[in-house]
């Protein structure tokens, strides 16, 4: 298969309703071209799409449970052949309890599920997972999933299976300085390493569909040794945002979480408009075939010196001043002032 034909397929536009996958696909420009969709996604499992296999309700809600609740936060999902009652009740306390040891927000909820099955599942390799087994537990995190190997009955086990799944080690940047140093420690060709560099911007409200966590979702269920995740929770200082204008210019939103996949001194942005299982697949595809596309990609910038940096800070500073809107009213006062001032002194003079 071409080059061309592999990148045709990163472009299927995943946008996720409560009731269906919408088909409104539009082409985007991944790699500085246009491409449009190919009729068959190689990134989507034909039969992760294809509901109408399933014949059972219940079915048919775990699937659209497991879309909905894995994009942007996780899912727990219990799966048994019979009732299985304190499985039911036991598992959803060490869930509670997990979540509140950890402090998880319920905007980055950890969702429990139950399904009675009543009929082989497809989707996902749930069957493949499930086996000849009469209860089976998966985590499911940007729709991918990850099965419990221990025994149902150890509530410890369980909390720990959540541990490992949760804490994965993601390398955190706090301040500028860790930033800069981290992309002149990456700046070159000798570092075999793929990187992806997770800029959580805050300004949600202008953000995409897939939500805040969804990006953290997607690089969590990346699992490629050498792809080391990275985060830095942006505080918009001026130096942070000199940093990224500087040596990460191609970068366009500065205002929504953004991926950045970085390899030999040379970055790519990922938009925010795709859903985290095709960001993964987006990842994987990219660690394969990165020689074939690497000129698509923006080098790094040189790193500032000092005076540089303090030299733009500034420059950011006085733009702020100048287009304040305070000083803006109150220049204009004052300007209304000066000439009352000017008119007052004239009609003073001219009657004397």
């Amino acid at each position: 298969m071409s080059v061309q034909s592999h990148l045709i397929i990163l472009l299927y536009f995943l946008s996720i309703s409560r009731e269906c996958f919408c088909k409104n696909i539009r082409s985007i420009p991944l790699f500085g071209e246009n491409f449009v969709q190919s009729h068959e996604d190689e990134f989507m499992e034909s039969s992760d799409m294809n509901f109408a296999t399933l014949t059972d309700v219940n079915s048919q809600r775990a699937i659209h449970t497991i879309i909905n609740k894995s994009l942007n936060e996780r899912l727990l999902l219990l799966i048994c052949d019979h009732v299985c009652h304190e499985e039911r009740e036991e598992i959803p306390k060490v869930v509670r309890e997990f979540s509140k040891d950890l402090g998880i927000r319920k905007t980055n909820s950890l969702h429990f599920h139950f399904l009675l099955k009543k009929e082989k599942i497809p989707h996902y390799n749930i069957e493949t997972f499930v086996g000849n087994s009469s209860m089976s537990l998966l985590y499911f995190i940007g729709e991918k999933a990850y099965p419990y190997k221990g025994s149902l009955d150890s509530k410890k086990d369980i909390y720990q299976f959540l541990m490992d799944r949760e804490q994965r080690n993601m390398r955190k940047l706090k301040t500028y300085e860790d930033l800069d140093q981290f992309l002149s420690s990456i700046n070159n060709d000798m570092d075999s390493n793929f990187y992806t560099l997770y800029l959580n911007f805050k300004n949600y409200k202008k953000c995409g569909p897939f939500g805040i966590n969804s990006f953290e979702n997607a690089v969590k269920s990346t699992d490629l040794k050498d792809v080391k995740p990275i985060k830095m929770e942006v505080e918009e200082t001026k130096e942070i945002l000199v940093i990224i204008e500087m040596r990460l210019s191609q970068v366009k939103y500065k205002e929504c979480p953004t991926l950045l996949l970085i390899h030999n001194g040379k970055y790519k942005e990922i938009p925010l408009i795709f859903s985290p299982r095709i960001i993964r697949k987006f990842i994987e595809y990219a660690v394969d075939n990165y020689y074939e596309i690497e000129d698509t990609w923006t080098k790094i910038g040189e790193p500032l010196t000092y005076i540089q940096l303090q030299y733009l800070v500034d420059e950011h500073n006085i733009q702020d001043l100048q287009y304040n809107k305070k000083f803006i009213a109150a220049a204009v006062i004052g300007g209304f002032a000066i000439l009352l001032l000017g008119f007052s002194i004239f009609w003073a003079l001219n009657g004397a």
